[in-house]
């Protein structure tokens, strides 16, 4: 638990190492280095303010004055730290004297008591230090042109990536094959630990045809390297993700051709099936399969690339689930007895009425929420139609252009009683057989250009 400085140090400790003596103060140790350097910076506030005589009084309001910065706590904290060159001790930075006293100065403005945003405030500075020391740590590794791991070149950045469990993301080359591939930057072992090992080994023990493939895995010492970058080597989809297609689409003010929309719906049912069950349905489920829980099926999860139809009506698309940075296997929830809480958080909208549990009801709940953006002609879900799971509205694109089947599995997915909801295996073969029934009937029209502009 981090100390607070006022209260560690007597009045008479803090004068004898304030301003007179704080050039001739010889610090032992990492840790003092960081406590001094906020005692000089404290000093300084004081120094322009004589009427400030003790630590506690310096206010937001000062940090501003003397920094010119705008009213945003996030961003005070991050030129506070800048402008004092703070660093973190191999050791938890939390640890370190001074930390909360830090919290207190760029805090004690905002409403409620100290006591009451402890915590949250004390988790919020620590991650920033963190987050600092990792980025520092992996200066120059990832960059354009550098070889990682001595086998992948680093071609580009990918812009536009968001996510809290990632670091940035690299298109890169490999040396072997010259292939192109993705590299995505993790989070060091310090900011969230096991977090990185636990994605590494899911994906490492995946082959599905609908889930992406993963090349090369590298996790640093979590002793030694505690604030350096893992990172993960998949294979390149080239064209784009699914949130980019239903975006475009919405746009060009037209509905996704409906055999795509039940491409991409037995797609990720079929990958849920597999995560779950580790076979195809009719089967005898794999030996000792540990069941994985994917629980952040969005459409920017969704990869999506140019290949040969595993079905001769489809569309020459494969369809991808990536990013299992929030998935958990039903052995590690039962080994620690986990509870949502202990889960890494997913995103709002996609979190089921009962919240992203470990469980195979809130992967097919998400996949329900991903096929309604398409009926729905949307780039987020709307919660109230969620919740309902009814989508029998004339406003609706997809009421008027889709066929009923398509709603009907769709609101099966969305059902608010977890129970209620389709299990994957009797699913994907109701989803095949719906297919080849509107096939049949004619319901599908020619294929067109899914990715044009226009």
């Amino acid at each position: 638990m981090p100390v607070n400085l006022s209260h560690d140090m007597s009045e008479g400790a803090y004068k004898r190492r304030n301003r007179a003596d704080s050039g001739t103060f010889t610090c032992d140790s990492e840790t003092e280095r960081f406590c001094e350097a906020m005692l000089r910076l404290a000093d300084y506030l004081i120094e322009e303010d004589p009427t400030l005589d003790k630590p506690d009084q310096l206010t937001l309001r000062y940090f501003r004055r003397i920094y010119q910065i705008p009213d945003n706590t996030n961003y005070v904290i991050t030129r506070f730290l800048d402008r004092t060159q703070l660093i973190t001790s191999p050791s938890d930075p939390a640890d370190a004297p001074g930390l909360a006293h830090c919290i207190r100065l760029v805090s004690n403005n905002e409403s409620g008591s100290w006591a009451d945003n402890r915590a949250e405030n004390e988790r919020a500075v620590k991650n920033l230090l963190l987050d600092r020391a990792n980025r520092a740590c992996n200066r120059d590794i990832f960059t354009v042109g550098k070889v990682v791991g001595g086998r992948w070149a680093i071609e580009s950045e990918l812009g536009g990536v968001d996510g809290t469990f990632n670091q940035g993301i690299r298109l890169a080359r490999g040396n072997q094959d010259d292939e192109m591939r993705v590299m995505k930057i993790l989070p060091s072992e310090a900011m969230y630990p096991g977090f990185q090992a636990r994605e590494m080994n899911i994906l490492s023990r995946l082959d599905h045809r609908n889930i992406i493939t993963l090349y090369d895995a590298h996790l640093p010492s979590p002793v030694t390297e505690r604030h350096a970058s893992p990172y993960l080597v998949t294979e390149y989809c080239d064209k784009g993700t699914l949130a980019d297609l239903i975006k475009n689409w919405n746009e060009r003010g037209k509905l996704i051709p409906e055999s795509f929309v039940w491409q991409v719906f037995e797609a990720l049912v079929t990958a849920v099936q597999y995560l779950h069950h580790g076979s195809y349905p009719y089967n005898e489920a794999a030996y000792n399969w540990d069941s994985i829980t994917h629980r952040d099926i969005i459409p920017s999860n969704i990869l999506l690339k140019s290949g040969p139809q595993v079905n001769p009506n489809d569309y020459p698309v494969s369809i991808k689930l990536a990013d299992f940075g929030c998935a958990i296997t039903d052995s590690e929830m039962e080994a620690h007895n986990y509870t949502l809480r202990d889960l890494p958080l997913v995103a709002d909208q996609y979190r089921p009425p009962e919240g992203a549990q470990a469980t195979e009801s809130t992967d097919m709940y998400q996949v329900g929420l991903v096929i309604s953006l398409m009926y729905c002609m949307m780039n987020s879900p709307l919660r109230h139609l969620s919740e309902a799971g009814n989508l029998t509205r004339d406003d609706l694109e997809g009421y008027r252009g889709y066929s009923p089947e398509l709603r009907m599995f769709i609101e099966m997915c969305l059902d608010i009683d977890e129970d209620q909801r389709p299990d994957s295996n009797f699913f994907l073969l109701r989803i095949q057989s719906a297919r080849r029934s509107l096939r049949n009937m004619d319901r599908f029209y020619g294929q067109v250009d899914l990715f044009a502009k226009d």
